[in-house]
């Protein structure tokens, strides 16, 4: 077993996030693993807070206060792109690429209309026009 100080240094300095010695109790490594998962599941949530509107990336959820604002796939994708890409201007044909893929053969328009019920269902959104180029958030 390795319990010295330097063996435990040596396992934390290569990226383990916990080192237990034997003997160890059923009990300590049940707590610790138990630990660790939380650490790791609080850390993949993903919150944001945009516009008075709560969204949860994990889940596809938005709330406004306590009613849930429920949307379409590509309404919850168009708005996280706008979120993750907070405050930089988007072209309509960069919003299909990166929103319908490349997959989409349809008419650019999709983005207009997707973007009117997105506005309609959360009005607080400060989506903005910028007329002759594209749209963008903030």
């Amino acid at each position: 077993a390795r319990d010295k100080e330097f063996d435990r240094i040596i396992g934390l300095e290569k990226g383990s996030d916990d080192y237990i010695t034997k003997p160890f109790s059923p009990k300590e490594l049940v707590l610790r693993v138990n630990n660790l998962m939380r650490r790791v599941y609080r850390d993949e949530d993903k919150y944001l807070s945009v516009d008075g509107y709560d969204i949860d990336e994990n889940q596809r959820t938005v709330v406004e206060g306590s009613t849930q604002i429920e949307l379409t796939t590509k309404e919850f994708d168009l708005l996280m792109m706008f979120v993750n890409n907070r405050g930089k201007a988007f072209p309509r044909e960069k919003i299909l690429e990166q929103v319908w893929e490349e997959n989409y053969f349809g008419s650019d328009r999709v983005v207009d209309d997707t973007l009117r019920r997105l506005r309609k269902k959360m009005p607080n959104l400060s989506i903005k026009t910028i007329y002759g180029f594209g749209y963008k958030l903030g």
